[in-house]
């Protein structure tokens, strides 16, 4: 059975409201006190133009021999563009 894009987005996007919180985590910092004191600023979220995130969602049988790595993907069986192209 092949399995196309939409059948692979609609199963990994069940996993993003957790990718977004671990990402908020990592993207939301408080800011230096002179920040607060004088823009009453509580929280800074790291900027940058243009940031785009592929994530890619392995199957729970992947993590015992993939564990420890990330996976670039170099090609598609529909021959769609990867992170690599």
């Amino acid at each position: 059975m092949k399995v196309g894009w939409e059948t692979d987005k609609k199963w990994s996007d069940r996993y993003l409201p957790e990718i977004k919180s671990i990402l908020g985590r990592c993207l939301i910092a408080e800011p230096p006190i002179e920040e607060d004191q004088e823009r009453n600023t509580d929280l800074m979220v790291l900027r940058l133009d243009a940031v785009r995130i592929g994530c890619r969602i392995r199957k729970a049988g992947y993590l015992e021999k993939y564990g420890d790595e990330f996976t670039i993907r170099t090609s598609r069986p529909s021959g769609a563009k990867t992170e690599l192209s």
